[in-house]
């Protein structure tokens, strides 16, 4: 395999705004890669890495990174705002796990559940 130091980074088409997905970077050619990762390093270059591979980076596994993905889209309504808090509560019971809800009936304190949901069924 031959290398050619000084690789053009136009010819391996990074997005016009210096980004460069990480989906299919695999499939680049090996002189292709050594120069897009000298640019990432230099900072000419931003990498949006894929979901497998940000798992990879973090070493955490794709069920708990789309659990927490999940919880995130439900607290803010999946748009970037904070949304009603209401909704958001609701959003957010509904990808807890038993344990997760159990727990939090424990913070808010049992009483305080309780007549709540004595005044809903009431």
């Amino acid at each position: 395999m031959q290398l050619h130091i000084g690789h053009d980074l136009t010819s391996v088409n990074p997005e016009p705004n210096g980004s460069l997905s990480g989906r299919g970077l695999l499939q680049r050619p090996y002189a292709d890669r050594v120069c897009l990762a000298a640019s990432y390093l230099a900072g000419e270059l931003r990498l949006d890495p894929s979901f497998k591979q940000t798992c990879e980076t973090f070493h955490v596994s794709p069920a708990d990174l789309r659990k927490e993905l999940r919880r995130r889209a439900a607290l803010n309504g999946g748009n970037g705002s904070e949304g009603d808090p209401v909704d958001n509560l609701v959003a957010l019971w509904a990808v807890l796990s038993a344990a997760e809800r159990e727990r939090v009936v424990r913070i808010i304190s049992p009483g305080e559940v309780w007549d709540a949901l004595s005044a809903v069924v009431a």
